[in-house]
């Protein structure tokens, strides 16, 4: 069985694809936030110089969100305060497991695993789904009025409701209130993290 360093060396060569120079840095973010259900700000062990930078890159790409009563990731607005909690959503707590233990970042595998843990008796159909919606909204956001036709498309729209609550536990999306607001119809934020792999 590997140790914690080769784990985390693992992890850092698997975000190096995506950032570069910040990778060592971000590793050791998810590396701490992975040991435990939520991490309060004041105990992360990072430079102080760049410690809210990289919080923030995190964030923006939803592999760490702070706790809060919001449903929509976008409505926790990070502070930075020593009080501030995060917590990893399960998809992104199932991609570091993936990457500390085997040096890849695979989010289909992920998706799969949190969906099968959820008791989805769909698992290929809804991966499906989810490649064709990250296809079509490179800005991570879609409207339900897309989600739901192209569900019918692909013989999912069966409790279709249900899917969505199980994907929103799951961490692979979140309610997008902004759009949701101004629309006039239900948005939802795909995660980030889940629009790009390593090997």
């Amino acid at each position: 069985m590997q140790n914690e360093t080769e784990g985390k060396s693992k992890l850092i060569d698997v975000l190096s694809k995506r950032f570069s120079e910040e990778a060592p840095h971000i590793a050791s973010l998810l590396h701490q936030a992975h040991q435990s259900s939520s991490l309060n700000y004041a105990d992360i062990d990072l430079n102080p110089a760049t410690k809210e930078d990289i919080i923030l890159i995190a964030a923006q790409d939803r592999m760490i969100v702070p706790l809060g009563t919001a449903p929509a990731w976008e409505d926790r607005i990070i502070t930075c305060d020593e009080h501030e909690t995060y917590h990893m959503p399960k998809v992104v707590h199932l991609l570091v497991d993936m990457a500390e233990e085997e040096g890849k970042w695979e989010p289909e595998t992920a998706g799969g695993q949190c969906l099968r843990e959820a008791g989805e008796p769909n698992i290929s159909k809804v991966l499906n789904y989810l490649s064709m919606l990250k296809t079509i909204s490179p800005d991570y956001r879609i409207s339900l009025e897309v989600m739901k036709p192209l569900g019918g498309e692909l013989g999912i729209s069966f409790q279709f409701h249900k899917l969505i609550d199980e994907l929103v536990q799951c961490g692979i999306m979140s309610t997008y209130s902004r759009r949701s607001l101004f629309r006039g119809t239900p948005h939802y934020e795909i995660n980030p993290s889940l629009y790009w792999t390593a090997p």
